[in-house]
Formats: structure tokens, C-alpha cells, sequence
């Protein structure tokens, strides 16, 4: 399941102003799918409803998937993924240097 209002957020990235359930369930797996891509690569659940780096990979994600390009997805953002990625790293290592401490 996806979080509340992520599928308005979708579509209006995609400029889907139209309501049509066939297209719903669509986006709904697409991004389904995304989340779940990018939760693994990163080892976290990630906030997808506010505006930063989460968001806009999983809004990219789903353009490409929509093209039928997911596959040039990995290659043409290959340095935010792994910005992505590293960033969820150093957040773990701080925050267990911060268990650490007390």
C-alpha cells in the first residue's frame, strides 16, 4: 500500500489530471514497485510525501517505468542512487555513534 496522497503527487508530476481507475491501479503498482526499489537500495523505509531526495528519485522512477525505459532508469541516475544510498549509510553510522554515546 502506498502512503496517502502519493498517488496525487504522482500524477500531477505526470500531468494526469483525469481520473480513470485502470490508470490508478497503474500507477499504483508502478510506484508500489518504486518504493520497494528504493527502500531495499537504501536499507530504510523513506519518506516519499515530502519534497527531497526520496521523492524525486521515486517521481523519476515512475516516469521511466510509464516510458517503458525503467531500464536506462539505473544508468541516467546513477550518481543520485548512489548519493542516495550513501547518504542512508552515514545517517546509520550517525545515528549509532549517538547510541553510542549515551
Amino acid at each position: 500500500m502506498i502512503p496517502d496522497g502519493l498517488l496525487q503527487i504522482v500524477k500531477n508530476d505526470n500531468d494526469i489530471a483525469w481520473t480513470d481507475e485502470a490508470m490508478e491501479r497503474k500507477l499504483e503498482r508502478v510506484i508500489g514497485n518504486g518504493i520497494s526499489k528504493l527502500d531495499r537500495l537504501n536499507g530504510r523505509e523513506n519518506d516519499y510525501i515530502n519534497e527531497g531526495q526520496a521523492q524525486s528519485l521515486l517521481l523519476n522512477y515512475v516516469k521511466y517505468d510509464l516510458s517503458n525505459c525503467l531500464d536506462d532508469f539505473d544508468k541516467n541516475y546513477q550518481s543520485e542512487i548512489i548519493a542516495f544510498i550513501n547518504q542512508a549509510k552515514v545517517d546509520a553510522y550517525v545515528a549509532s555513534k549517538a547510541g553510542e554515546s549515551e
